[in-house]
């Protein structure tokens, strides 16, 4: 096993509605530790929307760890001509917006490195995703600065590694035998007009495992 890295004492997080939505959970695991939490998300946005206020974001609070969660929304101008997900043009927007956003991140606090990781992709409901967001995983893992991918989806699928909304309970606050951990639409973790906190506490639990499992 490699050695522990020493702990960040702040993480930047950036994403889309599902960082969004993990941001609450995930900041009070990381006081918890005594570790600060700076969050640039917002639902429904692609990596495009969002690099400039990434990069101005680390320029401001020089975070040690920085983590991109994007799940492959298309949705807004700066994609109109790569909305199509089956395209070779949307996966290099992707790609390009992505390394724009690394990029940002690493060059904006060069006194202090922040090292960038990805989160592993959800899986979805819907099949026709399932070659969508494994390219993009792919593409995420493979940009210049990147050390690799956060794990979640042993948190998120049954034991086929399969898509569920509701799972069996694992962590100690969640109710037996089963807990919901997505929303009925398929995407979210528990924006389904619930009160549901289940899957966000699973995916800031996620981070919070892979901080234990790799940092001091």
């Amino acid at each position: 096993m490699p050695p522990k890295r020493p702990r960040p004492e702040r993480i930047l997080l950036v994403g889309d509605s599902i960082a969004h939505e993990a941001r609450i959970p995930l900041a009070e695991f990381l006081s918890e530790r005594s570790i600060g939490l700076d969050t640039v998300t917002f639902p429904g946005l692609a990596p495009c929307d969002l690099f400039e206020a990434a990069a101005t974001t680390a320029a401001e609070t020089q975070p040690d760890l920085a983590i991109l969660l994007f799940t492959g929304n298309a949705i807004s101008p700066c994609m109109r001509e790569a909305n199509d997900p089956t395209s070779d043009a949307y996966f290099a927007t992707y790609r390009n917006d992505m390394t724009a956003i690394v990029d940002g991140l690493t060059g904006a606090n060069a006194g202090n490195e922040t090292e960038v990781w990805v989160v592993e992709p959800l899986p979805y409901a819907k099949p026709s995703t399932v070659e969508t967001v494994a390219r993009l995983d792919e593409i995420f893992q493979s940009i210049d600065g990147v050390a690799g991918a956060i794990p979640i989806r042993d948190l998120f699928t049954t034991a086929n590694d399969t898509y569920s909304v509701s799972l069996p309970c694992i962590l100690p606050d969640e109710p037996c035998p089963t807990v919901q951990v997505r929303a009925e639409d398929g995407v979210h973790l528990g924006n389904d007009g619930t009160d549901n906190q289940f899957g966000r506490n699973r995916l800031a639990f996620a981070i919070d495992r892979f901080l234990d499992r790799n940092y001091e």
